[in-house]
């Protein structure tokens, strides 16, 4: 729907002021929104990204919404899509009609709610909806004086597409194993592709790590383990900072290689367990995320692997622990 958000007449020249929109919100940003709060205030306000002396608009991106603070009123917009020129705009209404209402309008806190003095206490106020906000909104254009400088702006009362995000990670790291000690620590990585929503996802991930050797015998065995791991994960976000944690089944290939006998010989087992881990992904862009990730994977059922053929077995370790850092990035 398009809203015609009219700005007052002024008798006479009108002071010039400034308002400066801050904040480390990554969407949007504040360069967006101080564009498009340039389009709805009186031509002589100069509107500023950063600090400064005059009015501020403090915006912060709080993962699935987006919260706006101007001259003792505050609004957050939900917003899962995470939708950064939607956001903009309606942070920009926002703002222009808290610093400079039209004329002949009712009082803009019907939008709002108080900001308290204590910000650890939550506001008794409960947040009007976005179908709230959209409404007021109306009414506004409806009453307003005609004024002599107009700008239009554009906000979707359609429901996002889709929640869902589709996303690519790559990892490097380090296992393992504690019932063989640390001659097993090995480097390795893996590879994942996360569907998620706002808090819940499906993970898969395909790894290959070098789990060093045990000792067997009068030799050793090289153990290798190559997992693929379906994962349900629950996580939260706040600003640029996302915590999860999942939890899943795992199968893996072993390959433990003889050394150090008369004859090496090597053999394949199949490892199923079950894998969880907690993470922690700062989001350095809107679309491309750090991330560390600790994960354990424990299998009851080790199964024993031939590494001689006069029959020398050695069984697997049924606990395996790892730690990754990657980088995530989010395509659609």
């Amino acid at each position: 729907m398009c809203l015609l958000l009219g700005v007052a007449a002024v008798d006479g020249a009108a002071d010039a002021r400034s308002l400066f929109v801050e904040g480390d919100s990554m969407c949007p940003s504040v360069e967006n929104v101080a564009a498009e709060l340039k389009r709805l205030v009186h031509a002589e306000t100069v509107v500023s990204a950063g600090s400064g002396e005059g009015a501020t608009i403090g915006i912060t991106d709080l993962g699935d919404s987006v919260r706006v603070v101007t001259a003792g009123m505050a609004r957050t917009f939900p917003d899962p899509a995470r939708n950064c020129s939607e956001r903009a705009r309606a942070v920009a209404v926002f703002a222009a009609l808290v610093l400079e209402p039209p004329r002949s309008v009712p009082p803009v806190p019907s939008l709002s709610e108080p900001v308290p003095d204590d910000p650890t206490v939550a506001p008794s106020v409960v947040e009007p909806t976005t179908s709230h906000a959209i409404s007021v909104l109306q009414q506004i254009s409806k009453q307003a004086t005609p004024p002599p400088t107009a700008a239009v702006v554009r906000m979707s009362d359609t429901p996002p597409r889709s929640s869902l995000h589709i996303e690519l990670e790559a990892a490097v790291g380090l296992g393992v194993a504690p019932s063989i000690g640390m001659g097993s620590v090995g480097p390795g990585g893996e590879v994942r592709l996360n569907v998620v929503g706002e808090h819940f996802g499906l993970t898969m991930g395909l790894g290959a790590l070098s789990e060093g050797s045990v000792g067997v015998g009068a030799g050793q065995a090289q153990l290798v383990r190559i997992p693929l791991d379906v994962d349900l994960r629950l996580s939260t976000r706040r600003g640029r900072v996302e915590v999860e944690a999942g939890a899943g089944l795992v199968f893996a290939v072993l390959d433990a290689q003889g050394q150090g006998f008369s004859a090496d010989d090597g053999g394949l087992g199949l490892d199923i367990g079950a894998r969880v881990g907690i993470g922690v992904r700062v989001w350095v862009h809107d679309r491309v995320a750090l991330l560390l990730r600790l994960h354990a994977t424990y299998s009851p059922w080790s199964p024993a692997l031939q590494v001689l053929p006069s029959g020398i077995v050695t069984s697997s370790p049924g606990l395996w622990l790892g730690v990754d850092v990657g980088v995530a990035t989010r395509v659609r």
